[in-house]
C-alpha cells in the first residue's frame, strides 16, 4: 500500500480549500482506492457551534482555545484515517505487482489548513512515521508513505481582497502576521517533495494547472525519485551516551598524562637542573585538566578543552623556572611537534 499525504500551505483565502475540494472530486487513476480530506476549518467551526449552543455569551470570534482543540481533533482524525487500511488494498497490491507504474498510489489523504509553520508540517510527518513503525510489525504489509506539500503562494493583497467577500472571514491582522511568519517548504530533506503553486492572471486559476497538481501527487512525487517517509531514528540511550562521554574524558586524560610524562623527559635536554620542577609541574597540570573535565560533567560554563599550546604554557608556568627565550622556544618546538605527530598518527 502506497499513501500520499498532502498538506496545503498558504495564507487564508489563498485558494487552498478550493484546490483540495477539486482534488477530492477529480477523476483519479483507477488504482487509487481512497482519496480523503481533513478540513481543519470545518472541525473548528463545529467546535464554535458547540460552544455557542452551551453558552449564550459565546461568540464566533477567533478563540485560541478552540483553535488548539480543533487542531488536536483534526490531527486525530488524520491519524485514524491513515491507520485505517482500505478494504481493497490486496487487490491493488496485485495490480501493482503487474504494473508498478500504473498503480503506484493506493490512496491520497489531504490535510487542508494553512500549515504556514514548519513545525506544523513536522507534526504531520511524525504521525506518518508512527504509521510506518506500527505497520512494520506486520510482515505481510510493507506500506509506503510519501509526504507532499502544496504551497499555494497567493499574494497577500489578493488574499485580503478575497477575505472581504468570504462567508468565513478572518481578521486582516491574521493574514498580515501570517504573511511574515510563513516558512516555505523545501528547506529540510523530509519536505523536498513540494509543488509551488501561483495564482493565474485572473487570480482564480492556478499555475501550474490543477491537472498538473493531480499528476504531481499521483505520479511525479514518486517517479522523480523522492524518498518515502523514513521511520524515526532510534531513541537515544542517555545512560549509554553518558558512559561513552565518560570513557572519552578518561581516555583524553590518560593521553595527556602520558604526554606530560614525555615532556618531563624532554626538560633535561634543555636544563638538567629542572627535572624535579618539571615532575611537580606535570602533577599540577594534570590536576587542572581533571578539574576541567569535572566542570564539563557538571555542565557549567566551560569553554572548549585546552589545546597543546595552552597546556604547554601551563606546564612552563607551573615549573616556575627562569629560562631564556631560546630555552622556552626549544621546549615549545619539541612538545608541539610531538602533539602534531600524534594527531597525524590518529
Amino acid at each position: 500500500m502506497t499513501t500520499v499525504v498532502v498538506v496545503t500551505c498558504g495564507l487564508p483565502a489563498s485558494g487552498k480549500s478550493s484546490l483540495a475540494k477539486w482534488l477530492v472530486s477529480s477523476s483519479c487513476p483507477a488504482s487509487i482506492l481512497e482519496i480523503g480530506c481533513v478540513e481543519f476549518d470545518k472541525v473548528e467551526d463545529s467546535l464554535v457551534l458547540q460552544q455557542s449552543s452551551v453558552s449564550e455569551s459565546a461568540t464566533t470570534d477567533y478563540s485560541r482555545e478552540i483553535w488548539k482543540k480543533s487542531r488536536a481533533k483534526s490531527m486525530e482524525a488524520f491519524r485514524q484515517t491513515l491507520f485505517q487500511v482500505p478494504a481493497n488494498d490486496n487487490t491493488t497490491h496485485a495490480k501493482q505487482q503487474e504494473d508498478p507504474a500504473a498503480a503506484a498510489v493506493t490512496r491520497i489523504i489531504i490535510l487542508d489548513d494553512n500549515f504556514h509553520l514548519r513545525s506544523m508540517r513536522r507534526e504531520v510527518l511524525r504521525i506518518c512515521q508512527e504509521f510506518i513503525v506500527a505497520s512494520s510489525l506486520d510482515d505481510t504489509n510493507n506500506p509506503k508513505v510519501y509526504f507532499v506539500t502544496l504551497w499555494v503562494d497567493t499574494p497577500k493583497e489578493i488574499c485580503l481582497q478575497r477575505n472581504q467577500t468570504r462567508a468565513r472571514k478572518v481578521s486582516p491582522d491574521v493574514i498580515e502576521r501570517m504573511s511574515h511568519s510563513l516558512e516555505p517548504p523545501g528547506r529540510d530533506h523530509w519536505e523536498k517533495c513540494y509543488l509551488h503553486i501561483h495564482p493565474g492572471e485572473d487570480g482564480d486559476t492556478t499555475q501550474p494547472s490543477k491537472t498538473t497538481v493531480l499528476d504531481f501527487i499521483t505520479h511525479e512525487c514518486i517517479l522523480q525519485g523522492h524518498e518515502p517517509v523514513a521511520p524515526p531514528p532510534p531513541p537515544v540511550d542517555l545512560e549509554q551516551l553518558e558512559a561513552e562521554r565518560r570513557k572519552t574524558r578518561e581516555n583524553w586524560l590518560q593521553i595527556w598524562d602520558q604526554r606530560l610524562r614525555t615532556w618531563v623527559g624532554k626538560v633535561p635536554q634543555i636544563s638538567r637542573n629542572d627535572t624535579n620542577q618539571a615532575n611537580k609541574a606535570r602533577k599540577q597540570v594534570l590536576q587542572r585538566l581533571r578539574q576541567y573535565l569535572q566542570q564539563q560533567q557538571r555542565q557549567t560554563d566551560v569553554e572548549e578543552l585546552p589545546d597543546g599550546s595552552q597546556i604547554s604554557e601551563w606546564f612552563l608556568a607551573a615549573m616556575k623556572v627562569s629560562w631564556s627565550e631560546d630555552q622556552v622556544q626549544a621546549f615549545h618546538t619539541a612538545v608541539l611537534q610531538e602533539v602534531v605527530e600524534d594527531a597525524i598518527q590518529k
